[in-house]
């Protein structure tokens, strides 16, 4: 047995321990997207055809829904969760198109506004006030006055105090940075998979950003803009489905 062989089976028998994410493993490996033709019922089965890059992704998705799932019935943390998938779905594409590591880029995209679910669950009627009324462009300032914090720095303290990787922490703390100029960081991925999301429709106030004009955001980095909303709004459906 080698050594990938014996990963793939310690990761299947503990994912195998959690009826939750044995399901939503198994749901996805026979969805649409991946076309078997015979239908996968063990897990093991599952994760080799998923693959480990494509595991992380999933997992760390399925942890986040869980994460936030006590607030997903405020409408601006369906927006907050939207605009997170959408995020995660546009920097994997961009990260992908500059010959950086794709699913990497996915986990930072969905992990860069953690510190809005945070701020959810503290305070869900005062955040959800603030993203209901606030200019984006201010957002982040009125955090600071409101609740003492802003959702860049409560993103980065949860990230690091769960032992995250550097770049990830980053990416949360400094994603609101100038977009892709040059030699892409992670960071700089995230910061347009972010004006990516929300120039096709899944911002997180209520009030859409008015920085740029969501023609010009997307023209600068996607050559066919019907097929990337499309692609990003389906991938957030299938997602949703799961």
């Amino acid at each position: 047995m080698n050594v990938e062989e014996a990963n793939l089976k310690a990761i299947a028998a503990l994912i195998g321990t959690d009826p939750v994410l044995s399901g939503l493993v198994l749901r996805l490996v026979n969805s649409p997207m991946f076309g078997v033709r015979h239908r996968v019922t063990g897990v093991l089965q599952a994760v080799a055809l998923l693959g480990l890059d494509r595991l992380r992704a999933l997992s760390t998705t399925a942890a986040l829904k869980m994460l936030v799932s006590t607030a997903l019935y405020l409408p601006a943390s369906t927006r907050c969760w939207r605009h997170s998938v959408a995020c995660a779905l546009a920097t994997q594409e961009v990260a992908v198109s500059t010959g950086f590591d794709g699913d990497t880029a996915y986990t930072a995209g969905l992990l860069h506004d953690i510190g809005r679910f945070a701020m959810l669950s503290c305070w869900p009627r005062e955040y959800s006030h603030l993203l209901a009324t606030c200019c984006p462009a201010d957002l982040r300032e009125r955090e600071f006055e409101t609740l003492g914090v802003r959702h860049t720095d409560a993103g980065a303290f949860l990230l690091q105090h769960w032992g995250l990787p550097s770049d990830l922490v980053e990416a949360a703390r400094d994603h609101h940075g100038p977009p892709l100029d040059g030699q892409p960081r992670l960071v700089e991925l995230v910061s347009c998979g972010c004006h990516l999301a929300d120039a096709i429709g899944f911002a997180v106030t209520a009030k859409p950003p008015d920085e740029c004009a969501p023609d010009d955001t997307l023209s600068c980095l996607v050559t066919d803009q019907d097929a990337f909303s499309f692609r990003i709004a389906d991938g957030i459906n299938q997602i949703e489905c799961l």
